[in-house]
């Protein structure tokens, strides 16, 4: 489960994003010619829509990773304090970061509105602004939050 269902998560979610980033134009007739119409009104919408699903999807890979690893428990069976701890750091800074940057850019910014025939003024505040995170502070935070990365820290035992 680890390789292939996260890997083809990650590919397909990844596909996605490509598609929309390089060929904008054929996402909007993509989503002016589909049943998406009655649900999302605009391409950001449908965007903002896929978003939750790959993020349903995540959790979903995440806690079947997380019941097959841990044994069928969600909890691992002797958890290594320093794991645990540094695990919900990383969680929880990558996270922090996930959610400035909704912050500071918004749901037209965060869901490709530039691509998609929004204006939109280039944020140079946090965390954008940020030495460290810079123009990648939503993969930062990604990367720091991968929760599949995060529950093989906590599952590595100790010992």
């Amino acid at each position: 489960m680890d390789i292939s269902c996260r890997g083809g998560f990650t590919d397909l979610r990844g596909i996605c994003y490509l598609w929309i980033w390089h060929s904008p134009e054929r996402f909007r007739a993509w989503c002016a010619n589909t049943a998406l119409r009655s649900v999302a009104a605009e391409p950001v919408d449908v965007l903002q829509l896929l978003f939750w699903l790959f993020k349903v999807l995540q959790c979903a890979v995440f806690v079947g990773w997380c019941f097959i690893y841990g044994d069928g428990s969600l909890w691992p069976a002797s958890p290594a304090l320093f794991n645990l701890g540094l695990g919900a750091a990383l969680m929880a800074a990558g996270q922090a970061l996930n959610v400035s940057v909704f912050h500071r850019l918004g749901k037209i910014g965060v869901f490709y509105g530039n691509k998609l025939g929004y204006r939109i003024p280039w944020s140079r505040k946090f965390p954008k602004a940020s030495p460290v995170c810079w123009r990648i502070a939503d993969d930062l935070g990604f990367l720091l939050s991968d929760a599949l990365s995060v529950r093989r820290l906590v599952f590595t035992s100790s010992s």
